[in-house]
């Protein structure tokens, strides 16, 4: 009872019905005439029933005209003519987009190439996107999306900006440069050309982005002094060469597309040295089993001075002293030493001993190849140079002080004592191994005939 007269009550506070309709009001008042319902606030609305889609087409036959506000479609709908139909719609708020502040790529494509572009910068406003053009901001769009690959033909310049419901944004581009494989440079002749050194020069191609320097002793390039990447530069200078040496070079230009074929040749001789003998740098001598050696700098070489007279190897091992004929000629692959022979300095050692896997020369130093006296003889202005001026016919300008002494045969004999006769480890094939000889009538020779590895010999050792 309590509950109905209280209903009673707010009817009667809040609504007034007048014979031409209703108010519904907090204050009341009179209706608007025209009105069968008059709603009045000014600081609240009126809900109309809201529901989703589905919940909306579970309506039972729902009667004509009846109203209702989609969640799903934010829209006021209405059921006429059998369906539900949109009254009014709401707008989702505009934002605009933001314009890229540059385009990231590589701008230097090889023909037939590609490269990927990238928006840098920007954002996109409501409901827009990256679009690109190509040759003009406008027209056709070529892509979409924040990054796009693309294979010009031919210089193009590329656009991109931002498209979408609110705005259009400014465009941003980038200038795209197509390049080929370089054209091959023209090597010219050698400059300050030295005992030891000289300059190598080219000229400019214009798409050269570096250089590759080749240079060879054999004119078709099998093996080579220098191959290397030089850099952006038209010259290059060679340093630390054989006196008296015939080079070879040529130049290959590179970019980031490839390289080109070779340039021409260049042809060029190195002048012959003229010696100025100096101990080598740092190690003027070298003690070795009781025994100390001078050294001395030839060109990139370090020397010993003296033959070697050691009668133990590197690891303390004695090595087989075989003076009389029976020992040295006795059948064996063991090490063997004698003294050297009429003239000589140091000691004679067979193949065996100069080759051995215990180490002939002290750590740092080893019995020198063929290809180590092809070195010195480069490096030096003839045979004199390195020949003794005290005991021999030499000038020793070079200060290698090559001495004769001949060779122990391997039935024991001593032979050609006016020459010097030196161990290589290099193989002469069938069992033979070059030496090094040093003749009386100021020659020499890199004996590639070879001697037999019974054979008695001078060992000088070389700095590794």
């Amino acid at each position: 009872m309590k509950k109905f007269l209280t209903l009673i009550l707010f009817l009667i506070i809040n609504l007034v019905i007048y014979s031409q309709g209703v108010t519904i009001a907090v204050d009341a008042g009179t209706p608007d005439e025209s009105a069968i319902l008059d709603i009045r606030s000014d600081s609240q609305g009126l809900l109309f029933p809201r529901m989703t889609t589905v919940q909306r087409d579970a309506i039972l036959s729902p009667a004509e005209s009846l109203l209702i506000f989609n969640t799903d479609t934010k829209c006021f709908e209405s059921w006429v003519y059998g369906s539900w139909q949109s009254v009014w719609c709401g707008t989702a708020p505009c934002f605009g987009s933001e314009a890229a502040s540059s385009i990231s790529g590589n701008n230097l494509v090889c023909t037939s190439g590609n490269t990927s572009l990238s928006v840098v910068g920007g954002t996109l406003g409501t409901g827009a996107q990256w679009v690109w053009y190509k040759d003009l901001c406008s027209g056709t769009p070529i892509d979409y999306g924040t990054s796009i690959n693309v294979s010009p033909l031919a210089n193009t310049t590329y656009f991109v900006r931002a498209e979408g419901d609110c705005d259009t944004t400014s465009c941003v581009s980038i200038d795209i440069t197509m390049i080929d494989i370089p054209d091959a440079p023209v090597a010219d002749a050698a400059t300050s050309l030295g005992d030891t050194y000289f300059t190598a020069n080219w000229q400019s191609v214009s798409t050269a982005t570096s250089y590759f320097l080749e240079v060879s002793e054999d004119v078709g390039f099998s093996s080579f002094v220098l191959n290397s990447d030089v850099g952006n530069v038209l010259f290059y200078d060679m340093t630390g060469l054989d006196c008296s040496t015939t080079y070879y070079y040529r130049i290959r230009a590179v970019n980031s597309c490839g390289e080109s074929v070779n340039s021409n040749s260049i042809t060029l001789t190195t002048d012959g040295c003229g010696c100025s003998p100096v101990p080598c740098s740092g190690l003027p001598t070298v003690t070795y089993n009781g025994y100390t050696y001078n050294t001395v700098q030839i060109g990139t070489q370090c020397w010993m001075v003296e033959n070697l007279r050691t009668t133990k190897y590197r690891n303390g091992t004695d090595i087989n002293q075989a003076e009389t004929d029976p020992l040295w000629s006795a059948a064996g692959t063991d090490g063997r030493y004698c003294s050297a022979g009429s003239g000589g300095d140091g000691l004679f050692y067979n193949y065996y001993a100069a080759n051995s896997t215990n180490n002939l020369c002290p750590t740092g130093w080893r019995t020198p190849t063929s290809s180590d006296f092809t070195t010195l003889t480069n490096n030096v202005p003839n045979a004199a140079s390195i020949m003794d001026n005290v005991t021999w016919l030499g000038d020793n300008s070079c200060g290698w002080t090559g001495r004769n002494g001949g060779y122990r045969a391997a039935n024991g004999t001593y032979y050609d004592s006016q020459h010097g006769y030196h161990w290589t480890t290099s193989s002469a094939g069938g069992g033979y191994y070059v030496d090094f000889r040093l003749y009386n009538n100021l020659s020499y020779q890199i004996n590639t005939f070879g001697s037999p590895p019974t054979y008695g010999e001078y060992v000088r050792c070389v700095k590794e």
